[in-house]
C-alpha cells in the first residue's frame, strides 16, 4: 500500500489559506504524502510544503437547469438562537469537486500511489483524530475492505460524508464513472432517473459505489461513528455562500420567519471578506414604507432588525443600485430565538 492525502481547496481568503497551511504541516509531521489540487492559484510557500500541487484555472460550475433540487439548511448558531437560511441545495461547485477528484486520482495512480484519503481543509482535527486517521489503512486491511466511508442517513435518502474518506484508487476509479464535465454528469443522472434530477456529489459517490449494499467497503455511521472516531474535531469551520443564489452577490439580505411574536426579521449575512452596506426599502401591506440600512463589516458578520408590521416586499440596494426585490411569499428561512 502506498497512500496519499488528497486535498481540494478553493483558497477564497487568508483564513482559508492559514487553515490549509496548518493542515499540510500537520500531515507532513505525520509523514503523509500530499496532493493538493485547487482552482485558485497556489502560493509558492504552500506548494513547497506538498509533494504535488495541481492548479486548474477552470473552476467548473453547474450551469444548466435541473429538477428535484431539495432545500439546504445553511444554519449558524449565535448567542440568541439559530439562523436557518434555507436555499435550494444546488451545488454549483459540486461539478468542480467531482472533476478535480477524478483528475487528481488518475494522476496519483500514475505516480504510483495505490490508496488515498481525502480531507476537507476547514476541518479542525484534534490530536486524537490525527492518531485515529493513522490506523484506518490497517483497519481496512484487517477487515479486508477496499476503503472506509462515513454514510449519512436521511428520510429522503443517503449520502457519504466528504469530511473524510479512504479508498483503494483503482477500485474507486473502476467503480465510480468518471466525470470530466457537466455533460458526463447529465448522462449519468439521465440514465439513473430518466430526467435531469439534480444529484449532489455526496449522493453521487454513495450511489455509484453502491454503498447501500457493498461488502467491499467499510461503511460507518456519519452522525455517530464520525463523532466518536474523530473525537473533538470541529467540522465546517468555514462559512461559504457557494450555495446562495448569485443575486445576493456574496451577501444575503432577506426575510426570515421567527418564533418571536410572529415578527418578521430582515437579516443581512456577509459571506465575503469585505465591508458591505445594504440599503433596504420595506413595503408594508398597509401601504407605508420604511428605509433601513444594514452594515456588515466582514465575512461571517451579520445584523438584523425585527418588524411587527406585515411586510409585502423588500427592495435591496448597494451603492445606489437595485440588486433585487423579494416578496413576502414562500419564506422558508427562519430564526429560532432561544433568548428574546
Amino acid at each position: 500500500m502506498k497512500k496519499i492525502t488528497l486535498i481540494d481547496c478553493y483558497i477564497s481568503s487568508d483564513t482559508v489559506l492559514g487553515k490549509l497551511e496548518l493542515m499540510i504541516k500537520e500531515l507532513r509531521s505525520n509523514n503523509e504524502d500530499i496532493f493538493l489540487i485547487s482552482n485558485t492559484i497556489i502560493p509558492q510557500h504552500i506548494q513547497s510544503l506538498t509533494n504535488y500541487s495541481f492548479y486548474d484555472k477552470k473552476n467548473r460550475l453547474f450551469e444548466d437547469n435541473y429538477v428535484g433540487v431539495s432545500l439546504l439548511d445553511i444554519w449558524k448558531g449565535f448567542d440568541k438562537g439559530i439562523i436557518h437560511e434555507l436555499e435550494p441545495a444546488f451545488q454549483r461547485h459540486g461539478l468542480s469537486v467531482m472533476v478535480n477528484m477524478f483528475n487528481a486520482l488518475e494522476l496519483c495512480k500514475r505516480l504510483g500511489y495505490t490508496h488515498f484519503q481525502r480531507l476537507e481543509v476547514d476541518a479542525l482535527f484534534t490530536d486524537k483524530s490525527w492518531e485515529y486517521m493513522k490506523t484506518i489503512p490497517d483497519i481496512c486491511v484487517k477487515e479486508r475492505k477496499k476503503g472506509l466511508f462515513y454514510v449519512n442517513e436521511y428520510e429522503e435518502g443517503n449520502d457519504v460524508s466528504f469530511h473524510y474518506m479512504f479508498c483503494d484508487i483503482d477500485y474507486f476509479l473502476k467503480t465510480s464513472p468518471k466525470i470530466s464535465n457537466e455533460s458526463d454528469y447529465q448522462k449519468y443522472i439521465f440514465n439513473k432517473w430518466g430526467e435531469n434530477k439534480f444529484t449532489p456529489v455526496e449522493t453521487f459517490i454513495y450511489d455509484t459505489l453502491g454503498l447501500n449494499n457493498n461488502n467491499d467497503i467499510l461503511c460507518k455511521n456519519g452522525k455517530i461513528d464520525m463523532v466518536n472516531d474523530f473525537e473533538g474535531t470541529y467540522w465546517n469551520s468555514e462559512t461559504t455562500g457557494a450555495n446562495l443564489s448569485p443575486k445576493y452577490q456574496g451577501c444575503s439580505t432577506r426575510m426570515y420567519k421567527t418564533n418571536h411574536d410572529n415578527n418578521m426579521v430582515i437579516l443581512t449575512f456577509n459571506y465575503k471578506g469585505k465591508l458591505v452596506v445594504r440599503n433596504i426599502v420595506i413595503y408594508y401591506v398597509d401601504g407605508s414604507t420604511e428605509n433601513i440600512t444594514q452594515v456588515v463589516d466582514n465575512k461571517g458578520h451579520f445584523t438584523y432588525t425585527e418588524h411587527s408590521k406585515e411586510i409585502e416586499k423588500i427592495e435591496v440596494y448597494e451603492d445606489g443600485n437595485l440588486l433585487y426585490d423579494e416578496y413576502n411569499q414562500n419564506i422558508y428561512s427562519y430564526i429560532k430565538f432561544t433568548i428574546f
